[in-house]
């Protein structure tokens, strides 16, 4: 029997690889644990990570910075398309978002190592909400243009 060492639970057995099986009762006819035991002592083992503040901050934000960039990644070439008509348009978008990622990699790899993470996180997170910004005052401010649009993306890109 696995204990959950904060509260003194019981989360099941641990199978021969490691991992945790269901109670006897949730197991299936061979011996097997039921999909659904299984998925619910591996949930209750990772719920003890939410009791953490920093954690909770953490994973809200980055919830709420990964539906933003999702949000982006579909409305853009949308809206690209819907302005100019075109695929290679649509295409240039997209390898705007993507190339400058290839390029500030090793740029990025070398800053992480000299630089506190938790840092260059939160100031890349601020690049993205004010190149997010700056994308929605060019829509709000009538400036509806592809190359505007594709070279906010690009700029994205690097963050």
């Amino acid at each position: 029997m696995v204990l959950d060492s904060r509260k003194g639970r019981e989360l099941g057995q641990r199978d021969g690889a490691g991992g945790l099986l269901a109670q006897p009762a949730g197991q299936a006819h061979h011996g097997q644990p039921k999909l659904a035991g299984k998925a619910a002592i591996l949930l209750a083992a990772a719920l003890p990570a939410f009791e953490e503040r920093d954690f909770v901050w953490f994973w809200f934000g980055a919830l709420i910075s990964n539906v933003g960039t999702w949000m982006q990644l579909i409305t853009v070439p949308y809206v690209i398309l819907k302005l100019t008509g075109s695929g290679a348009w649509v295409g240039l978008t997209a390898f705007a978002g993507l190339f400058p990622a290839v390029v500030a990699s090793p740029i990025a790899g070398s800053l992480a190592d000299r630089f506190e993470r938790r840092t260059l996180l939160l100031w890349s997170q601020v690049a993205q909400m004010l190149l997010a910004l700056a994308l929605w005052g060019l829509w709000e401010g009538g400036l509806r243009r592809p190359i505007l649009l594709v070279l906010l993306v690009a700029a994205n890109g690097v963050f």
